[in-house]
This record gives structure tokens, C-alpha cells and sequence, in this order.
């Protein structure tokens, strides 16, 4: 059974989190950087959940560009993360972010900023934010 959390996404820069991603699987909108490690794990849970399917839940993973910082990646990819999951589309809008393999730098807030976010809570090895909906972008 899923445990719900509608608006809660997590964000995986890390390429080596692999088993990890289970945990987050039922409970976040899992976005994970595509590498021979999480792609693994990604297309075991693809079956294992493949008739219980929701478009709140799930892993979706994504390419790195040659060259691209763990920073630049995230930058790019939240972008995309807002497109599918703001308030124009069937997924419950993002409130919360848990994002690991990246600390929030000045860029990161910066960038989240323009999206509302105004709570940070830094952990070993990422952080998580929240925004409130009224101050949303």
C-alpha cells in the first residue's frame, strides 16, 4: 500500500543512491539521475509497480548533460520537475522538495527562492525545503 504525500517530490542527484530508491518509492515522486546503478534499481521497481501505477508516485529518471555540475543538473532539473507537477497539471503541485547529493548553495536558494521555497532543513548528504502554496511562482 502507498503512503500517500501528494506535493512531496524527491530529487536524486546522486548517481551511486541505488537500493535508496525503494525507500522513496510509494512515498515521493521520485526524479533520480540516470546511472547504471539507479537504473537498476529503477527498472525493478518499473515492474514490480507496473499495475499500480499513479502519476504522484513512481521513479522517473533523467540524462546528466556532458559536463554538467551535480548543480547545473539540479537547476535543470527542476525546472522540469515544476512543469510536471505544478498547479496546471493532473499531479498535485509540489510544496516539498528532498533533494539528495546537493547541498543548497546560494544558486540553488536563489533558484528556489523564485519558486516560492522559504524552509531549508540541510542533512547529511542533501537538504529538503518547502514552500507554501500562496508564495508559489
Amino acid at each position: 500500500m502507498r503512503s500517500e504525500k501528494p506535493g512531496y517530490i524527491a530529487i536524486v542527484c546522486d548517481s551511486k543512491f541505488g537500493e535508496k530508491l525503494r525507500a522513496l518509492n510509494g512515498e515521493y515522486s521520485v526524479w533520480a539521475v540516470e546511472s547504471e546503478t539507479n537504473r537498476k534499481v529503477a527498472e525493478i521497481v518499473w515492474e514490480e509497480d507496473a499495475s499500480d501505477y499513479a502519476y504522484e508516485f513512481g521513479i522517473t529518471t533523467f540524462k546528466v548533460t556532458e559536463g554538467e555540475s551535480e548543480e547545473e543538473m539540479f537547476l535543470r532539473i527542476l525546472r522540469t520537475v515544476d512543469d510536471h507537477h505544478n498547479d496546471h497539471c493532473e499531479a498535485a503541485t509540489w510544496t516539498n522538495l528532498l533533494v539528495f547529493g546537493l547541498k543548497p548553495s546560494t544558486s540553488v536558494k536563489g533558484a528556489l527562492n523564485e519558486y516560492g521555497v522559504d524552509k531549508y532543513n540541510e542533512f547529511q548528504g542533501g537538504f529538503e525545503c518547502e514552500r507554501t502554496l500562496s508564495s508559489a511562482a
